[in-house]
């Protein structure tokens, strides 16, 4: 009981803290398409991409690696140990940034060239290179907050950031519009630096002198194991940067602006869930990861809180799905109505897989992980381009479904042999009524007309939506969510 507790109170802080960032990001985004339409949002995808990639080579896996280093010694009690190892944290993202920085500026043609196919985007990659400054530098006190666990100052930066945000990034694409784009985006990344760094440095710390040579030591360690984060986030981000490229090389930017939506809306949802996880559900795994029982079982309880939590939004993104990209973008990005169903169909396989992949970086089983992140992404790529060569743009979603399928295929293989994992019954009941339904609405949506394909879309997500509710109040037995229950089965008539 107090575990599930735990995953819903990690949950809901920083879950708490994503919805009210999705709600400020639903009005900039149907703002941006407004003002950018796809070719727009096409291009403000791809220079994303270049600052996520740029930043992931970068940090070498130094963000996941250093929230292990301070987490540990935040359990040993002892403050100038901690102290010191935060200094020498800072002073690595502050020398990696620099580093960086001045590599995309050095490579803003090749980088061009490699994007766009020629080299008039230099000068933007140039700007896009103070993004990549901030971005880096504020891992240092993002990675004191996350490895204190104090999520409420995470929580508290991530909104306010989202805020001012939107309020700097609207009126320079007003003003500026398509040219605008890398100056609001390094806008951006200046207020995430400056409000992680605001509230870490209201943490008490013991003041400390740390030698060069300290920092140096403490730096080679933390980038020892960060090697194993790096390559699997540089698979990840340079996956979807070569995705991008891929569909703008074939079918256009306008294209790229119709898959970026797709792929945003699919994730804004779930991605309070994976962020909770990434934060909280890996050092706690950590902890029992020499107890293949007990690591196995949070496991379960892990991926038993996340499809129930996660379930009804997607089932109601699903029967919705051309009316949500027409509230979040504009009637010009239906186009990506089918490419959202199946990217959102495999959001279960997603949300199963994650937990199973921590259990080899909780063992630190660094070898296996990164042959079965090179594995699944090559696979990714190679199923992309044979499904968008064959059904065009749909193809790309097609894959991302084919894609989390096989990661969770794979990686449930691999955990089975190295902790000897399975899947509670009721994980494996609910993930095969979860997927059953959700393919009963899309074919729904797809045979019947729209106003009977919507009427039982909604029926069936409030069906499970109920079902869902009714479980979380038995497994942490919280009086709030027993009236919601309660109110769930008034509308269905008491009868489930």
């Amino acid at each position: 009981m107090s575990s599930y507790r735990q995953i819903l109170k990690s949950t809901s802080i920083l879950g708490g803290a994503s919805a009210l960032t999705i709600a400020v990001s639903i009005v900039r985004t149907k703002i941006m398409a407004l003002l950018l339409g796809p070719v727009g949002v096409g291009l403000a995808g791809i220079y994303d991409s270049i600052v996520n990639l740029a930043n992931t080579i970068a940090e070498c896996g130094a963000t996941t690696s250093g929230v292990r280093h301070v987490a540990a010694v935040s359990a040993t009690n002892n403050p100038e140990k901690l102290a010191r190892m935060i200094v020498c944290i800072r002073r690595l993202m502050l020398t990696l940034a620099v580093v960086g920085t001045g590599a995309v500026m050095l490579l803003c043609r090749p980088i061009s060239r490699l994007s766009f196919g020629h080299e008039g985007y230099a000068n933007a990659v140039v700007i896009l290179a103070l993004a990549v400054f901030c971005g880096l530098v504020r891992g240092g006190p993002l990675i004191q907050m996350q490895g204190c666990r104090d999520f409420l100052s995470l929580a508290r930066a991530q909104v306010i950031g989202a805020f001012l945000g939107f309020c700097i990034s609207v009126p320079i694409v007003y003003c500026y519009g398509i040219q605008g784009i890398p100056f609001y985006m390094v806008a951006g990344a200046a207020i995430v630096w400056i409000l992680p760094w605001w509230f870490a440095r209201r943490l008490p710390l013991v003041p400390v002198l740390v030698s060069v040579t300290e920092t140096i030591e403490e730096s080679r360690r933390i980038l020892r194991l960060g090697v194993v984060f790096l390559v699997s986030a540089m698979l990840s981000a340079g996956m979807l940067y070569a995705l991008r490229v891929l569909i703008v090389r074939q079918l256009g930017e306008a294209s790229v602006g119709q898959f970026h939506a797709a792929v945003t809306l699919s994730t804004i949802y779930v991605n309070f869930i994976l962020q909770a996880m990434s934060m909280d559900f890996l050092p706690r795994l950590t902890a029992v990861a020499g107890e293949d029982r007990a690591c196995n079982r949070m496991v379960n309880e892990q991926m038993e809180i996340s499809l129930l939590l996660a379930v009804p939004g997607i089932l109601t993104t699903l029967v919705f799905s051309p009316w949500v990209l027409q509230f979040f973008y504009s009637a010009k990005f239906a186009t990506a109505a089918d490419i959202l169903q199946w990217q959102i169909l495999g959001v279960p396989f997603q949300l199963v897989g994650w937990p199973m992949r921590y259990i080899l970086v909780a063992k630190n089983r660094g070898r296996i992980f990164l042959v079965n992140e090179i594995f699944v992404t090559l696979v990714y790529f190679g199923l992309a381009w044979l499904n968008i060569s064959a059904f065009g743009l749909v193809g790309a979603g097609i894959a991302g479904l084919e894609n989390f399928i096989i990661q969770a295929m794979v990686a449930f293989v691999i955990v089975r042999r190295v902790s000897g994992f399975s899947f509670s019954i009721f994980n494996l009941r609910f993930l095969v009524i979860s997927v059953m339904a959700a393919i009963t609405v899309i074919f729904c949506q797809w045979w019947l007309p729209r106003i009977w394909g919507v009427t039982l879309g909604v029926a069936i997500t409030l069906l499970l939506c109920s079902y869902c509710v009714r479980c979380l109040h038995n497994l942490i037995g919280n009086p709030q969510i027993a009236k919601l229950f309660a109110k769930f089965r008034s509308v269905l008539g008491g009868k489930f």
